[in-house]
């Protein structure tokens, strides 16, 4: 039986408050929003800015309690500068065994580091809204037309699709028989 590495827990699209190279610790993030991803002090994270397609490794420490703080520090500090969007995300080695139950931690904040919604799947409708328009008309399109389940979710925009794979083979699947 053996491990995988998986992410544990995510901060989706965090604001940078501020960022000083004169400063001990790396990167202080609101408690908070820390406890809520299942993200611990000192534990390694990868942080990526959104903004300058920069990735960078990391720990973070404790800012205050519902403050909403996320500041870059140190050396970080030259990787994200006020403003910039940040995903912080931590990662674990599960077994074979453990992943069969586990949901990672997913924490979507607003522009003011308030936590908007907390998940254990990424949203079918997230997915098909960060692809191209032309691509996810044929995601939705090709979903219907083969009666996929994740059609439902295309519609509804409520319920989240668990299994990615399961969906692009779909989709691979029916273009390729269409194209060849």
């Amino acid at each position: 039986m053996g491990v995988r590495a998986v992410l544990i827990g995510k901060l989706h699209r965090l604001t940078t408050t501020n960022s000083e190279l004169p400063y001990v610790g790396s990167c202080a993030i609101d408690e908070d929003l820390l406890i809520v991803a299942d993200i611990r002090e000192y534990e390694q994270v990868e942080i990526y800015n959104v903004v300058y397609g920069e990735c960078f490794t990391t720990y973070p420490i404790r800012g205050e309690r519902a403050s909403g703080v996320s500041l870059v520090n140190v050396a970080a500090a030259r990787k994200a500068t006020a403003g910039d969007l940040l995903i912080i995300a931590s990662y674990g080695v599960l077994s074979e065994h453990e992943l069969k139950h586990f949901q990672p931690r997913l924490v979507y904040a607003d522009a003011r580091n308030r936590i908007v919604a907390e998940r254990g799947a990424i949203p079918f409708r997230l997915l098909l809204e960060s692809l191209p328009d032309e691509c996810a008309r044929f995601v939705r399109d090709t979903l219907v037309r083969l009666r996929h389940p994740s059609a439902e979710c295309c519609r509804k925009r409520q319920r989240y699709v668990s299994n990615y794979g399961e969906v692009y083979g779909a989709i691979a699947n029916h273009a390729s028989i269409r194209h060849d």
